[in-house]
């Protein structure tokens, strides 16, 4: 099983970050959901497997894109700081 840390709204406080990895050991990847403000080189080392970002609604010249769809455990996952428009096509439901 994979070991995935996601977090967000860091706003260069990076000290609560460290402190979750140091706590939470090893992780197989990191998502981060936004606010980064510019630390997003030094989130990226925090860790060698892969690190997941979009920025938030404080990242204001980030060029990311605002939404990142990735696959995790052969599931689509929408990475978005701020709910997207086309919210219907990703909520969960009972079947």
């Amino acid at each position: 099983m994979q070991r995935i840390l996601i977090v967000s709204d860091t706003h260069k406080r990076l000290g609560n970050l460290y402190e979750a990895l140091e706590k939470e050991g090893s992780v197989d990847a990191m998502i981060h959901l936004g606010d980064l403000e510019g630390d997003e080189d030094i989130v990226n080392e925090m860790i060698p497997g892969p690190v997941y970002m979009v920025p938030g609604n404080n990242d204001y010249y980030s060029q990311a894109p605002r939404e990142l769809e990735i696959q995790l455990a052969a599931k689509n996952v929408l990475l978005t700081h701020v709910l997207p428009e086309r919210k219907n096509r990703f909520m969960l439901t009972k079947k």
